[in-house]
């Protein structure tokens, strides 16, 4: 997307607050479990592992954005609809979850139904309706109602339903039950007709391309593919001799299927003949847009497919297990190396990774940026090769580097290198020419530092050498005297100096290394410099911490992957991240401090929230914003907005999000920007703090209302906004100004509060009534009608 520049202060202390995520689901860190869902339709896929993440797609699988999802409850049973709307139930139906944003945002909804029984499916229909069906029959969610309105079937219907299926377009439902009878229902399940009595165990049920309805049954051992292509009126039936458990159809005639083996077929012909990939096994599987598709395996690798399953590609060739090294230059640009040398490159922040070369010099294990726009693989004591990322050529530098053993490090466009005991070598022309001096034989190099004429080595025995004319000369100054005690870490800053340790204490002196002090976080497995303002420090509990002022203060790293033990920790100078940890998970930061690119973003709180607005000078391949909100430290999507595409005209944007702020609270909101390559970056932050209310009387909700509404409410609701503590009255009348009910007759605290009518048992009869709000001597009015 074309850039576009919003001024504001870039603060370090920013990465205290990163928020470290798996860049794919393969790359997740948990596997999926038995409760994983793979959900499709026309504009998105989800998948959620049944556990702590939620990955989303809005390319047909190629991009994947995640989200840190921690439900109290095990999503059970999954579903959308066409409008974004998503809903999962867990063990029961006393609770379900739901998101009306493209799980954005998810709200737990209690039920009040009384049951242990898990439901047996879940299905979203037309007008963003959810249909479920359970032991105790088959309910209803519709988009004005939190409740589960249960539905009347046909008498004939004497057992318990087993499968659902919908036309999200056209709305219809199809019910099957044990026994083969199927039901379906034209208008959103109000009333239902019985359409055949199969005599098989009906044992999956799905619906296509706007009017195909196909189900697998089993009479005894014999396997039958039944198939409708008037939505139900007749049926065609082809035996089968395999044992489908999903079958997915994106055309009458092609789709791909799953057995109970795990085994992936499809077919062209409409389902007369199937064809196995004999090399690929499916976990999940979906279809989403035209004759898209998406496939995970049970190692977790994403494979795509655009001829509805006739051949499928992967989405990322990356395996990271095998990954040894990873390095970042500026932008989005990333790099890894594998134990086989291979070289793979991410255009899009580790989202996705393709093979640049499969054949490097062998072995190579690190990887040490050397310029902006070039990096060095190596091997301590082996190959060196230098690449360019903006020509793409490999150059051989293992003829002109010295010998050495330690990794190579960058300080100020400068390289250095040492053998431990030996020497050290540096230069300053990118590894053309090096020029190497002696060190001490029982220096032992743990870490390397240098800035000027100076140069440190952190060694072992609580000791560091230091030369401060470029390695003529050293003195051993000892630190620690804990018994097999290494130094792991070492700066210096004019008189400033900091070091670590792995078996004693962090420490500190401010007077060039004459006296030193002991300072906070003891036992120091691994220390990561990227410059003066930037280190990280891992203790042996995998306890991370940072700082961004030299040592001054620290911090925890907050949500920073549970037990990880870093491999290799990569960040670059828009504050995107890399994180290889040990067991070969790859994790991302994208707190990179970068703008969306706007002209504009702010927050004003109003009295139904909080609006958000944003503008745009131009744009380019622009898929849209995810409105995020911080709770608790974390950044959750609450809505998303699309964009406009590609365009060369400013464009004005605005959000409104209900949680307005209580006293004492702040809300935090960005903007997540996403390009239609998947490319995406972060605006600022707004954050909005409490702001007193004026008076204001809402228009009742619904309004006409009706006191026999399917979900039995039988009410309407009046919301009033108050700016004080004060006496409040709120007294409804009919037209000829008698009293029908008084709501509230006393004191309420500042802010918004709502009131049901009617809220007695006795309802008042169809008409126009009239609501007045009293307040501290002011009045204000509203009118509603009741419909019986």
């Amino acid at each position: 997307m074309k850039k576009f520049i919003i001024l504001f202060v870039v603060v370090l202390v920013g990465f205290i607050e990163a928020q470290w995520l798996p860049v794919n689901i393969r790359n997740s860190g948990i596997a999926a479990n038995s409760n994983a869902f793979l959900y499709g339709d026309n504009s998105m896929a989800v998948f959620f592992t049944g556990s702590n993440y939620l990955f989303k797609s809005f390319d047909n699988g190629k991009i994947w954005m995640v989200d840190w999802f921690q439900p109290n409850d095990t999503p059970k049973r999954f579903s959308g609809t066409n409008g974004g709307h998503l809903m999962f139930v867990p063990e029961d139906l006393r609770s379900y979850f739901h998101s009306s944003n493209r799980g954005g945002g998810w709200r737990k909804v209690m039920t009040g139904i009384a049951t242990l029984q898990t439901p047996s499916d879940i299905e979203g229909g037309r007008n963003n309706l959810f249909f479920l069906i359970h032991s105790t029959g088959i309910y209803r969610k519709s988009p004005q109602s939190d409740g589960l309105f249960k539905l009347t079937l046909p008498p004939t219907i004497t057992e318990s339903c087993n499968n659902l299926a919908t036309f999200k377009i056209s709305g219809e439902v199809f019910l099957t039950t044990p026994t083969g009878k199927m039901i379906k229902s034209t208008d959103d399940g109000t009333s239902w007709s019985e359409l055949a009595n199969f005599n098989t165990e009906i044992l999956l049920l799905e619906t296509y391309a706007d009017t195909y309805v196909v189900f697998v049954g089993k009479r005894n051992l014999q396997r039958t593919i039944y198939f409708s292509a008037n939505k139900g009126t007749t049926w065609d039936s082809i035996p089968t001799p395999l044992n489908f458990v999903e079958l997915r159809m994106n055309t009458p005639a092609r789709g791909f299927a799953k057995t109970d083996m795990k085994e992936l077929y499809y077919t062209t012909d409409s389902m007369k003949t199937w064809t196995i990939h004999s090399s690929l096994k499916i976990l999940k599987g979906c279809t989403t847009s035209g004759e898209n598709g998406v496939l995970i395996t049970p190692t977790y690798d994403v494979y795509t497919t655009t001829n509805s399953g006739k051949s499928w590609g992967p989405i990322s060739d990356l395996q990271t297990n095998l990954v040894k090294d990873i390095e970042i230059l500026p932008g989005s640009a990333a790099y890894a190396l594998t134990a086989s040398s291979e070289l793979h490159f991410s255009g899009n922040y580790g989202n996705t990774w393709h093979l640049v070369k499969d054949s490097l010099p062998s072995p190579l294990t690190k990887l040490t940026k050397d310029t902006d726009t070039s990096f060095l693989a190596y091997s301590p004591g082996g190959p060196v090769i230098r690449y360019s990322n903006s020509s793409g050529k490999f150059t051989d530098l293992t003829q002109l580097c010295p010998n050495f053993t330690s990794p190579i490090y960058n300080y100020s466009g400068k390289l250095y290198v040492a053998k431990d005991s030996q020497n050290v070598s540096f230069s300053s022309d990118f590894g053309l020419t090096w020029t190497t001096k002696s060190i001490p034989p029982t220096a032992a190099v743990n870490f390397l530092f240098a800035v000027d004429s100076m140069i440190y080595i952190a060694s072992n025995a609580g000791t560091y050498y230091e030369s401060t004319d470029l390695g003529n000369s050293w003195v051993a100054r000892q630190l620690s005297s804990v018994p097999g005690d290494k130094i792991l870490f070492i700066y210096r800053n004019a008189e400033r100096l900091w070091a670590c340790t792995k078996l004693n204490y962090m420490y500190l002196s401010t007077t060039y290394g004459v006296s030193w002090i002991q300072v906070r976080y003891k036992h120091i497995s691994k220390a990561f410099y990227f410059n003066k303002y930037f280190w990280v420090m891992q203790s042996y509990l995998n306890d991370i911490v940072l700082s961004v002022n030299e040592g001054r203060t620290w911090n925890e790293m907050l949500f920073f992957p549970p037990a990880s033990n870093i491999a290799s920790l990569k960040f670059n100078t828009t504050n995107f991240g890399l994180m290889l940890d040990v067991n070969g998970s790859l994790f991302v930061s994208f707190n990179r401090g970068l703008p969306v690119e706007l002209t504009s973003f702010n927050a004003e709180v109003v009295p139904k929230g909080v609006l958000l607005r944003w503008e745009t000078a131009t744009e380019t391949n622009n898929y849209g914003f995810f409105v995020q909100r911080k709770n608790n430290g974390v950044w959750s999507d609450i809505a998303m907005i699309p964009g406009m595409g590609t365009t060369l005209n400013p464009s004005s944007y605005s959000f409104l999000d209900e949680l307005r702020p209580d006293k004492g609270d702040t809300n935090y909101y960005r903007l997540k920007q996403v390009d239609l390559s998947g490319e995406f970056s972060f605006s600022k932050e707004e954050a909005i703090g409490f702001t007193p209310y004026t008076l204001e009387l809402d228009q009742n909700y619904p309004n006409p209302f009706s006191t026999a509404s399917e979900n039995g409410n039988n009410e309407t609701i009046i919301r009033f906004r108050l700016p004080e503590d004060g006496e409040t009255k709120l007294t409804v009348y009919d037209t000829q100004g008698r009293v029908v009910e008084e709501l509230h007759n006393g004191s309420l605290p500042a802010g918004e509060h709502s009131f049901a009518f009617p809220s007695k048992v006795n309802l008042p009869a169809s008409g126009v009534y009239f609501y007045e709000l009293r307040f501290n001597g002011k009045i204000k009015r509203g009118k509603m009608l009741l419909l019986r």
